[in-house]
């Protein structure tokens, strides 16, 4: 969502930054535009469902984030 919201506001950089993996950029945007927020939020909900009911495992190596991140579900599955 964070990466969709970013082509409206963010010159085409950041938004390519952040689909890499720099959520670190998107920092001020919640202050700016707190609907943001309400969207992280589900995001969080509906992700944290399945790790819970799935008991989704994998290793500390594998956190990241974005396109990034990809590798924390390939670890899960090795793991598993």
């Amino acid at each position: 969502m964070l990466t969709i919201h970013s082509l409206k506001t963010d010159k085409s950089g950041v938004t390519i930054a952040v689909a890499l993996g720099s959520m670190k950029l998107m920092i001020p945007n919640p202050f700016c535009h707190p609907i943001i927020l309400l969207l992280t939020l589900t995001t969080g909900i509906t992700y944290s469902v399945p790790v819970a009911l799935f008991y989704v495992i994998g290793i500390s190596a594998s956190t990241g984030f974005g396109l990034v991140g990809l590798v924390r579900y390939l670890a899960s599955i090795n793991a598993s």
